[in-house]
């Protein structure tokens, strides 16, 4: 009975073959970083920030274009951080 129900509310949109189609695998590369001293809001106060960061290779074509990926994704990360109040509370993760 609940499965009729349940069919009668969704009604009859047709599913497109293409939505069940799944998306290249990406391969992704990460970097855990841990304990990493900020500035924060009062001088005699660091925010530690730990993270695992992750990226991949918009051209991987081209592999060993960068000397060293993985310290520009940190760096980004940590240049976001910096840029970024401690204490403030922000609505939006990425």
């Amino acid at each position: 009975m609940a499965f009729k129900i349940a069919g009668l509310r969704r009604g009859s949109v047709p599913v497109a073959f293409e939505e069940h189609l799944t998306a290249a695998p990406i391969e992704r590369t990460e970097h855990h970083v841990s304990r990493v001293a900020l500035p924060g809001r009062w001088a005699d106060y660091d925010f530690l920030i730990s993270a695992t960061v992750r990226w991949y290779d918009l051209d991987a074509s081209r592999p060993g274009r960068l000397l060293n990926p993985a310290g520009l994704a940190v760096e980004c990360v940590l240049d976001r951080a910096r840029g970024s109040p401690v204490g403030s509370h922000s609505s939006s993760t990425s």
